[in-house]
């Protein structure tokens, strides 16, 4: 769906990219009770690097679970998963200020 997000909802945008840094937004989605992390797709040498590294690597123990054993030999696109990682350290405290203000939220 289309997202009706105002500007004073952006809490964060980065459009330039490097490599495992594809640009993105965080947004808060009032109509829907979330804040959205979004992320651009390819568009420039950056991003292109990041897609190369392909290799398939192995999900970390850490977020596999017996509870959910289609995970348990789970693999993921190398160049994504560290993109996650650096993003997750990166944004972590600007989505928990903003869970924080809006509890309901998800």
């Amino acid at each position: 769906r289309l997202m009706d997000i105002q500007p004073q909802d952006i809490l964060r945008c980065e459009w330039s990219s490097q490599v495992y840094s594809p640009g993105y937004y965080v947004a808060l989605d009032h109509a829907y009770g979330h804040v959205v992390i979004a992320f651009r797709g390819t568009m420039s040498a950056e991003d292109l690097v990041t897609n190369l590294t392909a290799e398939a690597v192995r999900v970390p123990e850490c977020l596999r679970s017996e509870r959910e054993p289609q995970r348990m030999n789970s693999y993921v696109h190398q160049g994504f998963w560290l993109t996650a990682q650096k993003l997750a350290n990166e944004l972590r405290p600007l989505v928990l200020d903003a869970l924080a203000l809006h509890p309901a939220y998800t």
